[in-house]
């Protein structure tokens, strides 16, 4: 399950800008990488250098299907004017992450509506480490 809170300095509330989608297509392997790059000197010495592992820049792509309720939360966070990136809870982790709706198709039942969703998440970066 994935938590979508909005950032505290949004000021928005949490009770208004609150969701919890859970993806039909499995959680995403957030496994930090540690970036590196190689390179050959003027002398000809090979130089590999090494930065810290991060998850920042890994997009995954969540498939849901969510109540009418929670559609109208999602459209509201996808729409908002001027907040860009939201809080999400995955897997024990918190992250600052940008979220984009990729399609979104009403899915017709006897009282009620229920939408197929697709949610492109882009990390921004880690909490708390």
């Amino acid at each position: 399950m994935i938590t979508i809170t909005p950032t505290t300095a949004s000021g928005l509330t949490h009770t208004s800008y609150n969701l919890t989608i859970k993806s039909r297509n499995g959680l995403p392997n957030l496994k930090t990488e540690r970036p590196q790059s190689t390179s050959i000197t003027l002398s000809g010495e090979t130089v590999i250098t090494v930065w810290e592992k991060k998850v920042s820049g890994t997009q995954f792509i969540v498939r849901s299907v969510i109540s009418e309720s929670e559609y109208a939360i999602l459209r509201a966070i996808d729409e908002h004017t001027t907040v860009f990136s939201w809080v999400i809870m995955l897997q024990g982790r918190t992250f600052t992450a940008t979220i984009d709706v990729l399609s979104a198709l009403p899915i017709r039942k006897s009282q009620f509506s229920e939408w197929e969703v697709e949610i492109k998440f882009v990390i921004i970066s880690e909490k708390n480490r």
